[in-house]
C-alpha cells in the first residue's frame, strides 16, 4: 500500500487530476462551437500563478491541443493562447484556462479567491 506521505503518492495524485482536467477540457472544446456563432474564435488563455509549479512548464503543450482540436474536431480556438494571471481580473475575459505545472503549486489569497469567483462564475 502506497502511504499518503510519499512523494510517489503525491506524484499520482496530481497526474490523475491532470489527466482529469486535460479530458475535462477536451470536453469542453467540444461543446464549446455550438454555444458560439460559427465565425467566432474563442479565445484561451494560459493560467500564471506566484508560487511553486513553473506555470510556464510544457510551452508546447496548449498550442499542441489547440491546433489538434481545430485540424480534428473542426473548432475555432485562436491559435495564440493568452497569458493571464490568476489574481486578474482579465481572468474573466476568457472562457477557458489552461494551467500546467508540476510540483506544489502555490496560489495566494487573492488567486485563491479570483479563481473561486471565476469558477463560480462559470469558467473552466
Amino acid at each position: 500500500m502506497i502511504k499518503p506521505d510519499s512523494f510517489y503518492f503525491y506524484s499520482m495524485q496530481s497526474f490523475r487530476m491532470c489527466h482529469a482536467l486535460t479530458i475535462g477540457l477536451v470536453a469542453i472544446i467540444l461543446v464549446t462551437p455550438v454555444t458560439f456563432a460559427q465565425d467566432s474564435t474563442v479565445k484561451i488563455a494560459l493560467l500564471k500563478y506566484a508560487g511553486g509549479g513553473d506555470w510556464y512548464a510544457n510551452p508546447t503543450a496548449l498550442p499542441n491541443l489547440i491546433k489538434f482540436c481545430n485540424d480534428q474536431l473542426k473548432t475555432n480556438i485562436d491559435a495564440d493562447p493568452v497569458v493571464v494571471e490568476a489574481g486578474s481580473r482579465e481572468l474573466f475575459n476568457y472562457p477557458l484556462v489552461h494551467m500546467t505545472g508540476h510540483g506544489n503549486v502555490i496560489l495566494s489569497d487573492l488567486e485563491i479567491e479570483n479563481l473561486r469567483k471565476y469558477l463560480q462564475a462559470g469558467g473552466f
